[in-house]
């Protein structure tokens, strides 16, 4: 009976075992799954998300250099300015603008032509009239010798002795009174001859007092001059600091009508009004390119980055806005209070990590309703030190901020 009780409990034995071993495969599958699940909950790398920020509007504000593209103009020969055409006139290429005068020569010529003239003409015929009074007396006093010479003529057929006798008495003094305004009418024609040639002569030499300056081109004329005489070339910025060029700039000469000037001095400038450059210096633009809106005056005004040029120092830039067709209140000053934002395009910031870069296009990924993800495009606008300025995106939309995972998650599909 022991033996049947040992065969029963040895044939129970190899299910037992299996039992438990089955138990143990149980236990060692949840174990690992329950690893698993711990790992990915606290320890696997999460998809992170980001919202999507506005920012203000301004990527800068602040003052800006005006660099015009203009001819100085300067005096060739000291003299005292008489201005022809008044600041901020447009002109055209070849238009007198202002006169140059040799005040003592000026003034040494007019006294001679003064003194000739009451020399020459006397204070009685001091008129371009005087030859053509002379010449009406002698036409009268001739006619006045024909007039008697008839009426003697008349008395003599008539044989009238006595008549005759006083008439030619008359006649006589007929003549001489004609010979008389003759020798006077010869006088005031030569004194007039030779008058006028004086006269050609002194105004010759007075024009040689007055030096009349014209407009070498077309554009906007102005008296305020500056030390800055060259137009600056945009590879020359990296040498020229934005400081530098604001003392430059602050340093103006007006000109004013009746002003004397020596001898090479700037007295006026041409404008050229069909574009201006705007200069100036920041931190806060990084890389930034393209076509922007500057605000001036409460005007909005179109500009392009004609250059982005890393100074000596770290994270400075000097930025060169080119416009076209600038307003005149803006064309006429030295430093402008501008604020430049990009154009057309809403402007986000996102964190720096969110972007994704890929066949020279920026991408970023947004999350959908299911749980996916998306690729979208976006433009970049400007790069800051922890975030970045984009175009593209809508405020508070979510982007994801490790698109790398994603990336990897996508090709493991």
């Amino acid at each position: 009976m022991q033996q049947a009780r040992r065969r029963k409990k040895f044939r129970f034995k190899p299910l037992r075992r299996l039992l438990l071993l089955a138990i143990f495969f149980l236990l060692v599958y949840g174990i690992l799954r329950f690893g698993q699940w711990t790992y990915h909950i606290a320890l696997a790398p999460r998809v992170k998300y980001a919202t999507v920020q506005a920012v203000d509007q301004s990527l800068y504000q602040g003052k800006a250099v005006v660099v015009r593209d203009e001819l100085v103009i300067a005096a060739p020969k000291g003299g005292i300015i008489n201005i022809l055409v008044e600041d901020q006139t447009k002109v055209q290429a070849g238009q007198p603008i202002f006169e140059l005068v040799d005040q003592s020569l000026l003034s040494s010529i007019d006294k001679q032509l003064a003194d000739e003239a009451a020399r020459i003409l006397g204070k009685s015929s001091q008129t371009d009239d005087a030859v053509q009074v002379k010449k009406d007396q002698l036409s009268s006093a001739l006619i006045t010798v024909r007039q008697v010479t008839l009426r003697y003529a008349s008395l003599l057929n008539q044989k009238q002795v006595d008549g005759a006798k006083q008439t030619f008495e008359d006649l006589e003094s007929a003549h001489r009174t004609a010979d008389k305004i003759q020798q006077e009418y010869d006088l005031v024609a030569r004194s007039q001859e030779q008058y006028e040639a004086k006269r050609q002569e002194l105004l010759s030499q007075r024009s040689m007092a007055i030096t009349s300056i014209t407009a070498p081109l077309n554009g906007v004329v102005s008296y305020r001059t500056d030390d800055l005489e060259s137009k600056l070339n945009v590879v020359e910025l990296t040498d020229v600091t934005v400081t530098m060029l604001r003392k430059i700039k602050g340093i103006e000469r007006n000109v004013s009508n009746g002003d004397r000037v020596d001898a090479g001095q700037a007295v006026a400038t041409v404008i050229n009004d069909g574009h201006i450059t705007l200069l100036l210096e920041t931190k806060s633009l990084g890389d930034l390119k393209g076509a922007v809106e500057v605000v001036f005056s409460g005007e909005v005004l179109a500009a392009d980055i004609a250059a982005n040029i890393p100074t000596a120092e770290e994270g400075v830039h000097i930025v060169a806005l080119q416009m076209t067709i600038p307003p005149a209140t803006m064309l006429d000053e030295r430093l402008v209070e501008i604020s430049l934002r990009a154009k057309g395009d809403l402007l986000v910031s996102i964190p720096k990590s969110a972007i994704w870069e890929k066949d020279d296009k920026t991408y970023v990924y947004i999350p959908t309703d299911d749980g996916a993800h998306i690729f979208k495009e976006v433009l970049l606008r400007q790069t800051l030190s922890k975030s970045v300025i984009v175009a593209g995106l809508n405020i508070g939309e979510t982007v994801v901020t490790n698109p790398k995972l994603v990336a990897q998650k996508e090709a493991s599909k």
